[in-house]
C-alpha cells in the first residue's frame, strides 16, 4: 500500500510539472533568443561620453514565446568604461512589440563603491499578457562614459537567468587612436601683393577628426593656423562651420596666427565632425612670390594635429585676355562687309590678381591690317568687380582706347567688351582668318583673342582679252564683262556699278543678262556723264548667279591716259559704303587698253566702183583710173579711208572748194588750181584737182601727202593700198 501510494504522488507530481512547462512556453518554442549588435559601431579615442552601438533581441519563429516576465539580463562593460550617472532603465532599455517597461540595478565594479562606477547593471524585462504566440522584442542601449582608453574591442558580456535568451559577448564599439587630418579643398586662385583690402582665399582649409572627440577641448588644446610672413588673417573674417562649438580667433599678438579651439564650457564633439575653414587674406608688399602655403600645428592633447594647405598663388600683376567662353565659334564676316552681329560680348580682361588694371591707365584695342573699327559703332566696355572702365575713344582706323577710372580692390574685376551690329569694316581685299584683336596700353593689359573670322569676297569680275582703242575716236566695241557669284548672297540687294576712268566714256548702254542663278536685276541706266553703268539688284540669290555686260563701246576723247582702261566694280551691293571708305581697294576690270590702233587696210582697185576696208567690201561711185601714168582716186573716198569724218569734209559750190578736217590738219583745194593750203600754208600741186562723175579727183600722191597716209601700189593686182 505504501509503495502504491508513492507511485500515486509520484504520478501527481508529473502531471503538475507537465501543466507548469506547458504554461511557461507555448509547444515548439525550443530555439534561444539570440542578440544581434545593430546601429553605429562607434570608434573611441577620448574619455568623453559616448554612445555604444545596441543589442537587440527579437524572437521569431521556434523562438516565440521564450522571453518571459522575470527574466533577466545582465550587461557588463569593460574595464575602463561605466555607465553614465543618473542613468536608469528607460536610458537603457527600449521596448519592441508586445513588450512592457524594465527596471534596472546597477552594480558597481570591484574596485568602488556602489553607485559611483557602476560598470554592470541588471535589467528585469515584463511581457504583455497574452502575448506569448506573437513575437516579440527589445533593444539594450549603451551610453556610457569611457574613463579609461583601452585598444581594440569594447566588447560587452551579457549573462540571463533563462537558457531560452541566449547570453554571450558582443563588439560594441572599437577603441583606437584620436587623428585629426588637414586638408583643403577648391580651387587654387592669385592674390595680388598690391591690394590693400582683404582677399578671399580659394582654398577651404578642413579639419577632419576620425572619431567623436578626437580635436580636444580646452584652451590649451588648439589648433594654430600661421599664414607666411607678409600675410595675416583679416579680422573677423574667418568663416567657420560648424559655428558650434568651435571657435577661430586672430592672435591678438601676431596676425599671422589663428586659434581653432574648443572652449572649456563646450562639451567636446559627439560624432566624427569635420570643420572647414575659408578666410579672407591680407597680403601685403613683403609677401613672397608664389605659393601662398598655412601650416597646421596643435599644441598640447593635440600636438598631433600637423599639416599645411596651399591656399593661394601671390602674384605682382595677371590678367587674361579671351573671347567669352560661352563663345565657343567667334562670327564670320564677309570681306568688303560690315559685322558682327549686334550687341555681341565677343572679349574678356579677366583680372587674375586684384588690382591689375591700373587707375588712369589706358587698355586699346587694335585690330589686324584689312579690318577697321567703324567711325559710328564703338565697343562698349562693361565693368564688373569694382574696376571701372570709362568710354573709349577712336585713336585711329584700326585703334580704340579705353581708360581705366577705378581699379579693382577685390577678387572679379572683369572688363567685358561688347561690340554692336556693325563694329567691324573688312576690306574687300581682305583674305580668309582670323580677325585678332591686340590689347595693350598703359593699364596693365596685355594679350590676344580672336574675335571673328574673314570670308573672302565671293563676287569676281573678269573680261576677255582687253582690245586696243584710239584716241579721240567713238564707238569703239571692247570686251564684254562678267561679273560671277561663288556662293549664293554674294552681291546684296542695292546698285552695282561699273564706272569708268577719266577721259572714257559708255556710247551707250549696253546689254546686261544674267544667265545663271536666280539674282533680281532691275533695269541698267548710265549717269548723265556716261561714266557709270548702275546696274539695281532688288533680290539677292539663293543660288550663285552669273552677270554678263555686252555689247559694250567706249567714246575715248584726247585725255584718256594710254594703257588698261580700268572698269572699276562697285556699289553698295558689292561692298558697303563705309568699308569702301575705309579702304579704298577696287575690284577693277581692264576690257580695253588705249593705245595706237592699227590702220585699217583701204584697198582700191583700179577700174572697180568699191573699195575694201578692214575687210568690209563699200561701194563707190567714181572708180579709180590711171591717166599718163598716174592713179587717181575721189578724194572723198580717199578721205574716209584714212579716217575722215563724212561732217568733216565740206565743199564750197560757189569757190569750187573742198576743205578736209582731220584731227589739227586742214586742208583746202580748189578745182583746177595747181596750190593746195595745208593749215594755212601754199603748197604747190602738179596736177590740179577736176571734178569727174560729181566727185572731185586727185592723184593719189597728192591725196596721201594732204591726209598724211601711206599708199601701196600692187602692179599684178592692179591696186592702191591707203592707210592713214
Amino acid at each position: 500500500m505504501r509503495n502504491r501510494k508513492r507511485i500515486s504522488v509520484l504520478m501527481v507530481l508529473a502531471m503538475v510539472m507537465t501543466l507548469l512547462a506547458g504554461l511557461a512556453a507555448p509547444a515548439g518554442a525550443t530555439t534561444p533568443v539570440t542578440g544581434v549588435v545593430i546601429g553605429h559601431v562607434p570608434t573611441v579615442v577620448s574619455d568623453i561620453y559616448s554612445t555604444l552601438a545596441s543589442i537587440r533581441f527579437a524572437e521569431s519563429g521556434a523562438s516565440i514565446g521564450n522571453i518571459q516576465t522575470g527574466n533577466t539580463i545582465t550587461v557588463t562593460l569593460p574595464s575602463g568604461v561605466i555607465f553614465q550617472g543618473g542613468d536608469g532603465a528607460a536610458d537603457l532599455f527600449v521596448a519592441g512589440p508586445n513588450m512592457g517597461s524594465a527596471t534596472a540595478m546597477f552594480h558597481p565594479s570591484a574596485a568602488t563603491t556602489a553607485g559611483t562606477a557602476d560598470n554592470s547593471v541588471t535589467l528585469t524585462v515584463y511581457r504583455n499578457p497574452g502575448s506569448e504566440f506573437t513575437p516579440a522584442a527589445f533593444t539594450v542601449t549603451l551610453p556610457v562614459n569611457v574613463t579609461t582608453l583601452g585598444t581594440g574591442p569594447i566588447n560587452v558580456t551579457i549573462t540571463t537567468n533563462t537558457t531560452a535568451i541566449s547570453g554571450g559577448t558582443f563588439a560594441v564599439g572599437t577603441f583606437d587612436t584620436s587623428r585629426v587630418t588637414v586638408d583643403g579643398t577648391g580651387t587654387v586662385g592669385t592674390v595680388s601683393r598690391f591690394v590693400p583690402t582683404a582677399q578671399l582665399s580659394g582654398i577651404t582649409i578642413r579639419l577632419r577628426e576620425n572619431a567623436a572627440g578626437a580635436f580636444r577641448t580646452g584652451a590649451a588644446n588648439r589648433v594654430v593656423l600661421t599664414l607666411p610672413a607678409g600675410v595675416t588673417w583679416a579680422d573677423s573674417t574667418v568663416t567657420v562651420a560648424p559655428a558650434t562649438p568651435v571657435t577661430a580667433t586672430r592672435d591678438p599678438a601676431n596676425p599671422r596666427r589663428l586659434f581653432v579651439q574648443i572652449p572649456d564650457a563646450q562639451p567636446a564633439t559627439t560624432s566624427a565632425t569635420m570643420f572647414t575653414f575659408r578666410a579672407n587674406l591680407i597680403v601685403t608688399r613683403l609677401a613672397e612670390l608664389g605659393d601662398l602655403t598655412v601650416e597646421v600645428a596643435g599644441t598640447s592633447e593635440n600636438a598631433g594635429v600637423t599639416g599645411s594647405v596651399v591656399l593661394a598663388r601671390v602674384a605682382e600683376f595677371a590678367l587674361t585676355v579671351r573671347r567669352p567662353v560661352g563663345i565657343v565659334t567667334p562670327p564670320a564676316i564677309d570681306a568688303g562687309r560690315r559685322g558682327p552681329a549686334a550687341l555681341t560680348t565677343l572679349l574678356e580682361l579677366v583680372e587674375e590678381t586684384p588690382g591689375t588694371l591700373i587707375p588712369g591707365g589706358t587698355i586699346t584695342l587694335s585690330l589686324p591690317t584689312g579690318v577697321q573699327w567703324e567711325p559710328n559703332n564703338a565697343p562698349r566696355a562693361v565693368s564688373s568687380g569694382v574696376v571701372v572702365v570709362a568710354d573709349g575713344t577712336r585713336v585711329s582706323g584700326a585703334v580704340y582706347s579705353f581708360t581705366v577710372s577705378t581699379a579693382s580692390a577685390g577678387t572679379g574685376g572683369r572688363v567685358t567688351f561688347s561690340f554692336p551690329i556693325d563694329t567691324l569694316l573688312v576690306s574687300p581685299a581682305a583674305a580668309a582668318g582670323d580677325v585678332t584683336v591686340t590689347v595693350g596700353g598703359t593699364g596693365g593689359a596685355a594679350g590676344t583673342a580672336v574675335v571673328a573670322t574673314i570670308r573672302p569676297t565671293t563676287v569676281t569680275a573678269a573680261a576677255a582679252a582687253a582690245p586696243v582703242v584710239g584716241l579721240a575716236t567713238t564707238g569703239q566695241a571692247v570686251a564684254d564683262v562678267t561679273i560671277t557669284e561663288t556662293a549664293a548672297r554674294g552681291l546684296r540687294a542695292g546698285s552695282l556699278t561699273l564706272a569708268l576712268p577719266a577721259g572714257v566714256l559708255f556710247s551707250a548702254t549696253p546689254t546686261v543678262a544674267r544667265p545663271t542663278g536666280n539674282i533680281t536685276l532691275g533695269t541698267a541706266s548710265l549717269n548723265p556723264e556716261r561714266t557709270i553703268l548702275t546696274i539695281p539688284v532688288s533680290a539677292v540669290s539663293t543660288a550663285a548667279s552669273v552677270i554678263t555686260v555686252s555689247g559694250i563701246r567706249y567714246d575715248v576723247t584726247r585725255t584718256a591716259m594710254d594703257g588698261p582702261v580700268p572698269l572699276t566694280v562697285g556699289g553698295d551691293s558689292f561692298v558697303a559704303p563705309t568699308v569702301a571708305t575705309a579702304f579704298p581697294v577696287a575690284t577693277r576690270v581692264a576690257n580695253a587698253t588705249v593705245g595706237v590702233v592699227a590702220p585699217p587696210a583701204n584697198v582700191f582697185t583700179i577700174g572697180a566702183l568699191s573699195f575694201v576696208r578692214a575687210g568690209v567690201t563699200t561701194p563707190i561711185t567714181v572708180a579709180p583710173t590711171i591717166v599718163e601714168g598716174r592713179t587717181l582716186l575721189a578724194l572723198r573716198y580717199a578721205a574716209l579711208a584714212v579716217g575722215v569724218s563724212p561732217d568733216d569734209i565740206i565743199w564750197d559750190s560757189g569757190r569750187r572748194t573742198v576743205t578736209l578736217l582731220r584731227g589739227d590738219r586742214v586742208v583746202q583745194l580748189r578745182i583746177g588750181d595747181k596750190n593746195m593750203t595745208i593749215n594755212g600754208v601754199i603748197v604747190p600741186i602738179d596736177v590740179p584737182a577736176i571734178i569727174q562723175n560729181g566727185r572731185t579727183v586727185l592723184p593719189i600722191g597728192i591725196v596721201a601727202r594732204a591726209l598724211r597716209a601711206g599708199i601701196a601700189w600692187d602692179a599684178t593686182a592692179r591696186t592702191v593700198t591707203v592707210t592713214p
